[in-house]
């Protein structure tokens, strides 16, 4: 992430990369497939942190309130916060449509998750029930404009301070459709 932010993503080499990472190319090549990869190599470790904090949610809170706290909770258990603000910054500025494709792909299988969770605590079929996947679809909408408007407070912020700024965003959001 640091070579990415220092030259740019697209001025950035596979070669580079397996240098700074100490690795032969071959290595990088078979472990991530692309440099795009890298972008979002833990997304098994993020989405199973998701899966199980959406779980671990009490019952009697709302499904809307339960799916907020275990996306912020993910967000911020799985990585530092000056890593995501990192990553954050890395994909603002690049332009490349592979980027924005990754960050889509991470973004849509966020939303299946929760989609999938919020199913569960309702105890209806997403296939046949749209509300899971309309609660997840706001959801993520509210988190991507705050993310691509970098409202999250800083990384030296207190992770309480940043999953109450992220709540209260994603909160004021669904407002608007109320």
């Amino acid at each position: 992430m640091r070579l990415f932010r220092d030259k740019g993503f697209d001025n950035v080499t596979i070669a580079e990369i397996s240098e700074a990472a100490d690795v032969d190319a071959t290595t990088f090549w078979r472990h991530f497939g692309s440099k795009y990869a890298i972008l979002y190599a833990d997304r098994e470790v993020w989405l199973s942190e998701l899966r199980q904090t959406l779980n671990t949610v009490p019952a009697d809170v709302s499904p809307f309130s339960a799916a907020v706290s275990a996306l912020a909770s993910a967000s911020l258990s799985v990585r530092p916060p000056e890593f995501e603000e990192l990553r954050d910054e890395v994909l603002r500025s690049s332009p490349a449509p592979e980027v924005h494709a990754a960050i889509l792909a991470f973004e849509n299988l966020i939303q299946e998750e929760l989609a999938a969770g919020l199913a569960r605590r309702l105890g209806v079929d997403p296939n046949k029930d749209p509300r899971p996947g309309i609660l997840s679809a706001a959801i993520i909408s509210a988190a991507r404009w705050t993310r691509l408007h970098g409202q999250v407070s800083p990384a030296d912020a207190s992770a309480s301070r940043r999953k109450t700024r992220l709540k209260t965003m994603i909160r004021n959001a669904a407002k608007l459709v109320d």
